[in-house]
């Protein structure tokens, strides 16, 4: 049986995809629920080493239409700096 935590998770993931459906249709580009999810589970980064001090770093991958106009629709901005794992 599912604990509630993961209950609750579930729904307020299923908040948050209904939330950006929303957001997206006010644009005129709506998705459906399935493309939104899709388009977030989809590797955005990829992991480097570095040559000489064998630290790791993750760097952005180039981002897929869909999740770009996700970004614009809720006016988060991409940080181009990698990020150390």
């Amino acid at each position: 049986m599912r604990s509630l935590r993961r209950v609750q998770a579930d729904i307020a993931a299923l908040m948050c995809v209904i939330h950006l459906q929303y957001l997206m249709s006010l644009q005129q580009q709506g998705y459906s629920r399935q493309v939104i999810r899709e388009a977030f589970f989809k590797p955005q980064y990829r992991a480097v080493e570095h040559r000489e001090t064998g630290q790791r770093y993750a760097i952005q991958m180039r981002l897929g239409d869909v999740v770009k106009k996700l970004f614009a629709a809720t006016g988060i901005r991409r940080s181009m700096t990698p990020i150390v794992l």
